[in-house]
């Protein structure tokens, strides 16, 4: 997760980032880190991981009955299809995005 500083930095409008090529930051004195991710709700997400950009579709829930936690769980899915697919950015892109889908067809953030 980024830092503030670094938070600072990636602050801009989603409509000023070409979102099909490598960010970068000019002048930045703050490392990015080695994999950041841009979530776009039903638009999917995108990947910046060691110069390649990685771009993946969001699952589509059946029906969306609550938002609460959807992002969380994105997260959370990443996280664990990381760690079962021995890194693999794209598995675990796509994990985060069916947990995400699973949290916005039931009520509640648990």
């Amino acid at each position: 997760f980024p830092s503030h500083d670094t938070a600072d930095l990636l602050r801009m409008p989603a409509t000023q980032i070409d979102w099909q090529k490598p960010l970068h930051l000019e002048h930045s004195h703050v490392p990015l880190p080695g994999i950041l991710i841009v979530t776009k709700g039903a638009k999917g997400s995108t990947a910046y991981a060691g110069g390649i950009v990685i771009n993946t579709e969001a699952v589509k829930p059946a029906e969306i009955i609550d938002t609460s936690g959807a992002g969380d769980g994105y997260v959370a899915g990443f996280i664990y299809g990381f760690l079962k697919n021995s890194g693999d950015v794209e598995k675990a892109m796509k994990a985060g995005s069916a947990y995400a889908a699973r949290k916005l067809s039931h009520l509640g953030a648990n």
